[in-house]
């Protein structure tokens, strides 16, 4: 946005000139709203946001944020949006709406077959339950069970997404605007355990950590 006219102070009729003077304003973003998330928390999908409050308007950073929001796979729709600002004496801010959509993102599923030979297992059943976005905290889990001549074996597999500041930079050009540089760390681990009929339920080894 901008505003401008010719300065009457400067007018020249001899000579023909004028001083055209110009108020350039900077589409910043004041406020960042989510909307349409009925079940992942809102700390969930700004975590993913790149573009926040104080920052310029910027297309590239926007459609990069709207790419990793559609990469979690938590939502069917994701829609960025810009409207007036919160403070119509100020119409350079305004606010980032995030109009989202989500889908299901927990599935199960039940097996059986039969698995002959010297070491086959014989007849067996599986029972597999997961989700990608569980109680919507972006936490992804997986248990799957298998039985298969008086053994049982299960296995927990989990990841859990955790962001660190790195350190937050303030620009002098714009005054208030700022951004934060996250770092993303996935933690993954495994869990597994197996009982027969004549010993208890007990680890089978000791969890492993992924770290990355």
């Amino acid at each position: 946005n901008f505003e401008g006219g010719i300065d009457p102070s400067s007018i020249d009729l001899k000579a023909g000139t004028a001083v055209v003077k110009y108020d350039i304003y900077v589409m910043r973003v004041a406020v960042v709203q989510i909307t349409g998330n009925t079940r992942t928390k809102d700390q969930v999908i700004r975590r993913d946001l790149r573009v926040v409050p104080g920052m310029v308007v910027n297309t590239d950073a926007i459609k990069a944020d709207y790419e990793r929001l559609n990469q979690t796979q938590y939502f069917s729709k994701v829609e960025p949006d810009i409207k007036p600002g919160p403070d119509p004496k100020n119409p350079q801010d305004v606010t980032l709406v995030w109009h989202v959509t989500e889908q299901r993102t927990a599935s199960a599923s039940v097996g059986f077959g039969y698995s002959g030979g010297l070491t086959g297992e014989g007849l067996y059943g599986t029972l597999g339950v997961s989700d990608n976005n569980l109680h919507g905290t972006g936490t992804a889990c997986r248990f799957s069970s298998k039985a298969a001549r008086g053994r049982t074996s299960h296995r927990f597999k989990g990841r859990f997404r955790i962001w660190a500041t790195r350190g937050i930079r303030r620009s002098t050009a714009l005054p208030a605007a700022s951004s934060i540089a996250a770092r993303r760390t996935i933690i993954r681990f495994t869990k597994t355990w197996a009982a027969t009929r004549s010993s208890p339920l007990r680890p089978s080894a000791e969890p492993r950590y992924r770290f990355r």
